[in-house]
């Protein structure tokens, strides 16, 4: 008989232990979702500060190395029109995070964003327009444990 209470009592240790670690887990998973956010927001939200306030230069920092051309070509497109068209604005872009899509392998993601009042360089050689709001998408790479932004040409608004 104290055998079998033996083989119990190690059974129920092993369930509970069982139990905890799964608790353990979950919680884990949980909080590496919401540090990978964290972390997405972190190097979305400086970068279209500055992208979308024209401060090319300073939104390097904040993309893969193959994403530095398409900066490089944006601040080559800028004449004195346009920044005149900056220094007259009354209030800079302002950009609001509407939601962070973490792609099923972890190491890609999309941010939607909202781009309040910024000025939209449409058309080469010409000024741009101020637009009042538009929607982007912004896509996201993880390397080396860190998210950066991965753009493959300029942003464009999205149709709505």
């Amino acid at each position: 008989m104290k055998r079998n209470m033996k083989v119990s009592i190690k059974s129920g240790f092993e369930n509970l232990l069982l139990i905890a670690i799964i608790v353990a887990g979950s919680l884990c998973m949980g909080a590496c979702d919401k540090s990978d956010k964290t972390q997405i927001s972190e190097a979305a939200q400086p970068f279209a500060d500055t992208y979308f306030n024209w401060q090319f230069p300073k939104a390097v920092s904040y993309c893969t190395p193959e994403s530095r051309q398409w900066l490089s070509y944006l601040s080559s497109q800028v004449n004195q029109q346009d920044v005149d068209t900056l220094r007259a604005m009354t209030e800079g872009a302002r950009c609001e995070i509407d939601g962070i899509d973490i792609a099923d392998d972890d190491t890609t993601a999309t941010i939607t964003l909202q781009v309040h009042h910024y000025l939209s360089m449409d058309t080469l050689g010409q000024t741009g327009n101020v637009i009042e709001k538009s929607k982007f998408l912004i896509p996201m790479v993880r390397r080396n444990s860190e998210w950066k932004v991965s753009l493959s040409s300029p942003l464009r608004a999205e149709k709505e």
